[in-house]
């Protein structure tokens, strides 16, 4: 299986489930770049519509934060695959695993891809649990600036 197979077979689970329809919406960058004085002036229904719009885009983020991790697994299986297909080849037992698989990965170019396509998974991850935890934040904000204003 490539790398292309599995995110096909990823969609075909996520259409078979119910979640092919997590899109990006557009007016999330406007929710996002509100300011305290435009917060302060919405309605409670504003407030509640800007909020739903903040929780689906953080369930379209943990989408692909979960896609990233799936492709990462398997990104990871495969080159530990190679490795122990080859570290022998670099040295005898007292040559530790992790030089070992320096050296494979140095010198087979398709671990050497699959190695970078990680990096990238790794780096996506992170910026989008960076991304996922402020969007929480800032539905959270307008779910309780929405309560205050039924509260006046």
């Amino acid at each position: 299986m490539s790398i292309k197979e599995l995110e096909d077979e990823l969609d075909t689970f996520s259409r078979k489930n119910g979640m092919a329809g997590f899109i990006y919406n557009p007016m999330v960058d406007e929710c996002l770049s509100l300011t305290y004085e435009q917060m302060s002036k919405m309605d409670r229904e504003e407030c509640c519509k800007r909020a739903y719009i903040l929780a689906q885009y953080g369930l379209f983020i943990q989408k692909q934060i979960n896609r990233e991790a799936a492709k990462l697994s398997w990104l990871d299986e495969n080159i530990s695959r190679i490795v122990a297909k080859e570290c022998d080849n670099y040295g005898d037992k007292f040559v530790k695993y992790e030089v070992k698989r320096d050296l494979v990965l140095a010198n087979n170019t398709h671990a050497e891809e699959l190695s970078t396509v990680a990096r990238m998974c790794r780096a996506k991850m992170k910026d989008f649990e960076f991304i996922a935890s402020n969007i929480k934040f800032m539905s959270s904000i307008l779910i309780d600036l929405n309560s205050s204003k039924w509260t006046r």
